[in-house]
């Protein structure tokens, strides 16, 4: 699974970390590291808007700040069962696969993932909340849009999960076209995940979080 992460720094910068902060993220959470999923095309409206924003002061425009794509890649352990990435995953492997793909659950799946993610909320959030909100707990895309940090809690509850891969929305992009398909993973877990600084290989990826 390749993730983009943009981040801004010093024009001679050698050490970039990998932090949501520049993708006008809504919902993000302190312990995961987020980068935008799909195919060049389906990013770039994304990383133009992140530009864009990050560039209001005209800093990226004068070239006195760098506007860098750290690309990230998750691979699953080892072949086998567990890994589902393509076709729906059923319901008994939602415990054992390193990805979860929301658009690739199956419906007992996502029903099954909705009820963990309805008891996090609930704990999380504060049950008045949920009960506003007008979210269908069993369809992934519903509950992942509404409540989006509780995916930390998820892969606490989910020890062999690596990455998920899930819809989230952007603040600067308009309504209708706001959200963008996020691959989502753990801090603590992506020291073994390959990091590069696109066309920049002198510069290194710190995924310690120090």
């Amino acid at each position: 699974m390749c993730l983009t992460t943009p981040v801004v720094a010093e024009n001679d910068a050698t050490m970039l970390a990998p932090i949501a902060n520049w993708m006008q993220l809504i919902g993000t959470h302190p312990d995961l590291l987020y980068g935008f999923h799909g195919s060049t095309s389906s990013k770039q409206p994304f990383l133009s808007a992140a530009f864009d924003a990050a560039d209001k002061s005209g800093e990226l425009t004068r070239r006195e700040l760098t506007f860098y794509l750290i690309d990230l890649t998750y691979r699953a352990p080892e072949p086998g069962e567990s890994q589902t990435l393509y076709g729906q995953l059923p319901p008994h492997l939602l415990d054992k696969t390193p990805f979860i793909v929301s658009r690739r659950l199956s419906t007992e799946s996502s029903y099954d993932l909705g009820q963990m993610w309805l008891e996090e909320a609930r704990e999380m959030v504060g049950v008045r909340k949920i009960k506003s909100s007008s979210v269908n707990w069993a369809q992934a895309s519903s509950y992942m849009l509404e409540f989006p940090e509780v995916a930390a809690a998820i892969f606490k509850r989910l020890p062999l999960l690596r990455c998920m891969l899930m819809p989230m929305r952007m603040t600067k992009m308009p309504a209708g076209a706001d959200v963008c398909w996020v691959g989502v993973a753990p801090k603590s877990a992506a020291i073994d995940v390959k990091a590069d600084v696109r066309y920049k290989p002198e510069v290194k990826v710190d995924l310690t979080f120090a």
